[in-house]
């Protein structure tokens, strides 16, 4: 009898602990991240995801990487890199390290720190750039000695982001991923994931 009670006592204590640390996995979600964002369980994957190719977000390394036969739309899900870093790209993550990988400074930066306005996309509002995206993209800019890590660029003639040539310097418009580019030069302060995070801000005030 006092060994029955003992092993329910253990197992109640077992299944409490179990429970508070499911209970703190779950706080754990990021309120910040807008609802298409945050992806499915596994069990509903096979009943609302479809066999086709696009893009996911992956919070853990704040990027959209290809998936190819399982396409969850509005669940982390997006038929093109440019919508699923518009939705999630979260920008607070983004690296504010400026010329690095052994390129030098070569642009008057105090000449480029105004935003600027430019045409929306359909009904999107209109769209906010960082002036580093029109920065000259001249391979006449080699000025780094050491060999640099790979980056992207912003193209302004073909308004996407490429990838760069190793050792080439362009000032501030250089970027660490694709992601970043994309957020900086497309979205900005327009990106569905800042607007999110400012209407969560402004609920909680």
């Amino acid at each position: 009898m006092r060994f029955a009670t003992i092993f329910l006592l253990s197992a109640s204590i077992i299944l409490l602990s179990t429970g508070e640390a499911l209970a703190k996995k779950k706080k754990k979600i990021d309120k910040s991240m807008p609802p298409e964002c945050l992806p499915l369980p596994p069990k509903k994957r096979a009943s609302e995801c479809t066999n086709q190719s696009g893009f996911k977000y992956y919070p853990k390394t704040n990027q959209c990487g290809p998936v190819r036969n399982q396409l969850c739309q509005g669940h982390g899900g997006f038929t093109t890199l440019d919508e699923c870093v518009y939705k999630c790209y979260d920008y607070r993550k983004m690296s504010t390290t400026k010329n690095v990988d052994g390129c030098n400074k070569s642009i008057k930066e105090e000449e480029m720190t105004e935003a600027i306005r430019v045409v929306s996309r359909g009904d999107s509002p209109d769209l906010i750039k960082d002036n580093r995206c029109r920065e000259p993209n001249e391979l006449s800019l080699k000025n780094g000695s050491a060999r640099v890590k790979p980056a992207y660029k912003f193209n302004k003639d073909t308004n996407e982001c490429v990838a760069m040539m190793d050792k080439v310097c362009l000032g501030r418009n250089r970027f660490k991923t694709k992601e970043e580019c994309v957020h900086v030069c497309n979205w900005n302060l327009s990106s569905g994931r800042h607007r999110h995070i400012v209407r969560e801000s402004n609920a909680k005030q």
